[in-house]
């Protein structure tokens, strides 16, 4: 007897009827597949693979509009301080110098950027207060905590410059406009 018809002989044996009844278990795939079936709502929610692909699909587009608004508006700050800065050379050339409000007006547009020396350089006479600078006549006398002296001459530069955002944000206007003024004592 061959080896094959033998094991066909061991899997399959007669009924009390006589007829050839399967007596070997499932065969492995179909007992597999059956106990998938009947435990799939258990294992498919124990089942993690993919959770981070899915998670960043619905959190990386969120990330990267907020790393792009972060990036606008640190653009728009760096203006500003652009603008600052300008204002700051201004009235550090006239510290130096002297008032002279082409010069002034040309080492605040020599900044960096398209920035403009809005309003021009104004040179004035004035007496210091606790909040500022009062304009006053030249030659004058100000009165400063009891003590009296002569009006001083002072120096105003202003710088001005734009920035266009690169989304439209609600309440924020595009292009909003900088500007930046120093003030500073020359005599």
């Amino acid at each position: 007897m061959s080896r094959l018809v033998r094991l066909a002989l061991r899997m399959f044996k007669r009924d009390e009827r006589g007829a050839m009844a399967a007596t070997a278990p499932l065969s492995m795939p179909a007992a597999i597949s059956v106990a998938t079936r009947r435990d799939a709502p258990r294992s498919f929610v124990r089942n993690t693979r993919g959770a981070a692909a899915i998670e960043f699909a619905v959190m990386g587009p969120a990330i990267v509009i907020l790393l792009i608004a972060v990036t606008d508006f640190g653009l728009g700050f760096y203006r500003r301080m652009q603008a600052q800065t300008a204002a700051q050379r201004g009235a550090i050339y006239a510290t130096i110098n002297g008032y002279n409000a082409t010069d002034i007006a040309s080492a605040i547009t020599s900044s960096r950027g398209s920035i403009s020396a809005s309003p021009a350089p104004t040179s004035y006479c004035g007496c210091p207060t606790s909040t500022g600078v009062t304009t006053a006549v030249c030659g004058a006398t100000c009165t400063v905590g009891g003590s009296t002296t002569p009006a001083g001459k002072y120096v105003s530069s202003s710088a001005q410059t734009s920035y266009s955002t690169i989304f439209r944000y609600p309440g924020l206007t595009s292009p909003m406009t900088f500007s930046a003024t120093q003030v500073v004592r020359i005599q």
